[in-house]
C-alpha cells in the first residue's frame, strides 16, 4: 500500500525521520518497505502491510500508529467532534434502513449534509489523493476517498434527491441492503454493467440496485454538480461475501480489498463522523442531527492477561512492566496493573489479529526490537526425536521405485461401482462416500491398482510405469493401511525386479517370492500362473504378477502389464537399522550364463536357490532372464535361463576356478529327480 511521508508527518508534532531511516525502522519493527520514490515535495513509501493487520494498518492512521510505537512520539488525535446548529433535522426522519441479513452486513451507518456545493477540492486534498494514486474528482467523492485512506474505512456517497421515495414510509426514503435479484444489473460508476446474481449483495432503493455493496457505486445515484443534499454511507460487510462478489464479476477496488480482508465495524461510525466534518468543511452545508445506525450485535474489546514470566521465557530477554505498558499503549492498548507481576491489556476491536496473551508478546518483542534479544544457547538437553519408521519406510520405496523407472503418480482416493466390482471385491467391504462429486468418485478405494491402471493406459502415459503411496479403505480394516502400488508395462520379471530393489533398500530379511496359491491372491486382478506372493518369513508382504487379461482389456490394454502391492504398515516392522557398506572390488566380476531343463511344476526360484547353496561366497548375483516353455522345449518341461557373476575381492578369478564352482552347481542341480543341465 501506498503512504504519503508529509501526510504521516500531520499526526506528530514532532519531526519524523528521514524517509529512507523511517523505512528502514518500519521494515524492522513493523512491516517491509519495499520501495520509497520522491513525488514532488513528497516521498511515497511503499509499504507491504500484513493481510492480518487490515482492520488497523491499511490507513495512514493506522501506520502512524506504528510509527510513534517504534519511535517513541506522542500521536495527535484525528477526530474533532463538531458542533450541529440548533434545530437541525435528524437523519432517522429522512432514512429508513431496511438490513435483510445481519450476517452479511452487521452494520450499517448513514449520516446527511444538506446545502451543499459541488466543486474542486482544494490543493493539499488533490496531491494526498494524487500521491497514494487515487484520482481527485470533487470535493464530496474525493472527501470520502480521503477518509478511507486516512481511517481506512470505505466510504459511499448518494445524492439524497435521486434516492427514490417508498411508498410505505411516505417522506423517509428507504435504503436496503439485500441480495441481488434475478436478472437484475447495474450501471456502474465506470461506465459498465454488470449482471447481477442472486449471491451478491447490493445496496438498494425501491426503484432498484443503488451500489454493489463494499465493491463499486452505481450511476443513478451518483454525486453531480447539481447535487445539494448528500448522503454518507460507512458500513461494515461479511468479507467472503465481497470476496466472492470481487471474484465473479472480475472487479477489485480499493474498498473491496479492504472489506475482503475483514474491517472492525466500531470504525464505520469513526470513519462517518470524520468524513461529515470534512466534507462540510470542503463543501460548505449543514451536517445533519445524528445517524441512521443498524448494529445489532457489537463488536467490544476484550481484556487479556499476559504474565511477564512468560514473556520473558518466549522472548529470552528481561521484561519489564513499565516499558511493556508503554508498548501497548502506543498501539492502542489500554493498559492495567493485574494480579501479582502480571499486567492486563484491553485489546481495541481494531487489532482483530490480537486473541491471545502471546500476541501480545510478539507486539512487545518486535517493538523492542527482535535485534536485541541476544543470542543464547539453550540450557536444557535436546533429545532426538522417534523414528518416524512408517515415513522412511515410505520414503524408501519411493526412492526405489525412482530408481527402477518409475514415475511417483498421486490419484484421487475415490473410485466407480465398475471398478471394485471389475476387481471382485465384495460390496459388504467397500465404503461409500457420503456426498460423492459424481458417479465416478462413488467409493473410497480398496485398491491403488484401480486408478494407476487408468493413469498407465492413458493416452498421455505413452506406456510410462508408475508407482503411489498411499492409504486404501475397507470396512473390515478400520487403520486404513499404507499400501505401495506399481504398474509396469514390462514383464513379470521386470515388475520383481523394482519389488526386489524396494525390499533390498528396506533391508528386509529372509524374502521369498512364493508360486501364487489361489487361496491367497485375488484371482479376478492377477493371473495365477505368473504371479508371486512376497513373503518375508511367515509374513505376507505384498504380491507381483501380470495383470488378468480381464482387467487390463477393459482398461484398454493390449497387452497386460504386470503389477506390484506393496504392504508399508508390515514392511516398517521389517526396516533394518543396521546398515553395513562394502568397498566395490578392484577387480572384474565373471559373468556365466546357466541353462536348466526343469518339470513344469518346479519354479524358477527353487533353481536360484539351489544354485546359491552351492555357488559359495564368490556368487555375487544370480538372476533368472527367462523361464520358457513352449517350442522346442519338450512337452511338459520348461527351460530356466540363468546369470551368474563370479567376483573376488582379492585377485582375479581365472577360467579353471570358475570351471570348479560351475561343476558343483551341476552336479546340485542334477541330483534333482528330472532336471537336465543343459550343455
Amino acid at each position: 500500500m501506498l503512504f504519503s511521508y508529509n501526510w504521516l508527518q500531520t499526526f506528530f508534532g514532532d519531526k519524523l525521520p528521514e524517509p529512507k531511516v523511517l523505512a528502514d525502522l518500519l521494515t524492522r519493527r513493523s512491516f517491509e518497505v519495499e520501495g520509497f520514490k520522491k513525488f514532488g515535495a513528497d516521498t511515497i513509501l511503499d509499504i507491504a502491510v500484513l493481510s492480518n493487520r487490515a482492520a488497523d494498518c491499511f490507513s495512514h492512521l493506522g501506520m502512524a500508529r506504528e510509527c510513534a510505537a517504534v519511535l517513541g512520539l506522542r500521536q495527535k488525535p484525528v477526530i474533532k467532534k463538531r458542533k450541529v446548529a440548533s434545530g437541525s433535522i435528524a437523519v432517522r426522519s429522512l432514512i429508513n434502513l431496511d438490513i435483510a441479513n445481519a450476517d452479511l452486513c452487521p452494520r450499517y451507518c448513514a449520516k446527511m449534509i444538506e446545502g451543499i456545493k459541488i466543486g474542486p477540492s482544494p490543493k493539499w486534498v488533490q496531491d494526498r489523493l494524487s500521491a497514494c494514486d487515487l484520482r481527485p474528482i470533487n470535493n464530496i467523492v474525493d472527501a470520502a476517498n480521503y477518509v478511507m485512506l486516512e481511517i481506512g474505512q470505505p466510504l459511499h456517497t448518494f445524492d439524497y434527491d435521486k434516492i427514490a421515495v417508498d411508498a410505505k414510509t411516505k417522506k423517509a426514503k428507504t435504503i436496503s441492503v439485500r441480495l441481488a435479484r434475478k436478472g437484475e444489473k447495474i450501471e456502474a460508476l465506470d461506465d459498465k454493467t454488470y449482471p447481477l446474481d442472486e449471491t451478491m449483495l447490493l445496496i438498494a432503493d425501491a426503484s432498484g440496485p443503488l451500489v454493489i455493496a463494499g465493491i463499486k457505486g452505481g450511476r443513478r445515484a451518483e454525486i453531480s454538480d447539481n447535487t445539494k443534499t448528500i448522503i454518507i454511507e460507512s458500513a461494515n460487510f461479511n468479507r467472503q461475501s465481497i470476496r466472492r462478489t470481487s471474484k465473479k464479476l472480475g472487479l477489485r477496488t480499493d474498498a473491496s480489498a479492504r472489506y475482503e480482508h475483514g474491517l472492525d465495524p466500531n470504525m464505520a461510525q469513526i470513519a462517518i463522523e470524520r468524513a461529515a466534518e470534512l466534507m462540510a468543511q470542503l463543501a460548505g452545508g449543514r451536517v445533519l442531527t445524528g445517524m441512521a445506525d443498524f448494529y445489532p450485535k457489537k463488536t467490544g474489546p476484550k481484556w487479556l492477561t499476559l504474565d511477564l514470566e512468560q514473556a520473558e521465557r518466549l522472548l529470552g530477554v528481561a521484561v519489564q512492566a513499565a516499558q511493556s505498558k508503554k508498548i501497548l499503549e502506543a498501539l492502542g492498548f489500554q493498559v492495567r496493573k493485574g494480579k501479582g507481576s502480571n499486567i492486563e491489556a484491553l485489546v481495541p476491536t481494531f487489532r482483530t489479529d490480537v486473541n491471545l496473551p502471546q500476541d501480545l508478546i510478539e507486539e512487545i518483542g518486535r517493538i523492542s526490537g527482535y535485534e536485541n534479544i541476544a543470542g543464547v544457547l539453550p540450557d536444557c538437553s535436546l533429545i532426538i526425536s522417534k523414528v518416524n519408521y512408517s515415513s522412511v519406510c515410505a520414503q524408501t520405496i519411493r526412492q526405489a521405485f525412482k530408481e527402477a523407472g518409475f514415475y511417483e503418480a498421486y490419484c484421487y482416493s475415490f473410485v466407480s461401482a465398475n471398478d471394485w466390482k471389475l476387481f471382485g471385491f465384495d460390496g459388504g467391504d467397500i465404503i461409500s462416500v457420503k456426498n460423492p462429486l459424481n458417479i465416478d468418485f462413488e467409493y473410497l478405494r480398496p485398491s491403488l491398482l484401480m486408478n494407476l491402471l487408468k493413469k498407465s493406459a492413458s493416452v498421455t502415459a505413452q506406456q510410462t510405469d508408475y508407482f503411489e503411496i498411499g492409504r486404501v479403505f475397507n470396512k473390515k480394516s478400520a487403520s486404513q493401511p499404507v499400501m505401495a502400488g506399481a504398474v509396469c508395462h514390462g514383464t513379470f520379471f521386470e515388475a520383481k525386479a523394482a519389488a526386489e530393489l524396494a525390499l533390498s533398500r528396506l533391508g528386509a530379511s529372509q524374502i521369498e517370492f512364493r508360486p501364487a496359491d489361489t487361496g491367497n491372491i485375488n484371482t479376478q486382478v492377477y493371473a495365477a500362473e505368473s504371479t508371486a506372493i512376497i513373503y518375508s518369513g511367515k509374513k505376507m508382504v505384498g504380491v507381483v504378477g501380470q495383470v488378468a487379461q480381464k482387467i487390463a482389456k477393459a482398461y484398454g490394454y493390449t497387452n497386460a502389464p504386470a503389477a506390484i502391492e506393496l504392504d508399508c504398515g508390515v514392511l516398517e516392522g521389517l526396516l533394518s537399522e543396521i546398515v553395513v557398506y562394502k568397498p566395490e572390488s578392484l577387480f572384474p566380476p565373471v559373468i556365466r550364463d546357466l541353462a536348466v531343463l526343469v518339470p513344469g511344476r518346479a519354479h524358477a526360484d527353487d533353481v536360484l536357490s539351489l544354485v546359491r547353496k552351492a555357488a559359495g561366497a564368490l556368487l555375487k548375483e544370480s538372476n533368472v532372464f527367462e523361464a520358457y516353455a513352449g517350442k522346442g522345449v519338450p512337452e511338459g518341461k520348461k527351460n530356466v535361463a540363468l546369470t551368474l557373476a563370479f567376483q573376488s575381492f582379492e585377485k582375479n578369478l581365472t577360467a579353471s576356478e570358475i570351471d570348479v564352482f560351475m561343476k558343483s552347481i551341476i552336479e546340485k542341480l542334477e541330483t534333482q529327480p528330472d532336471w537336465i543341465v543343459r550343455k
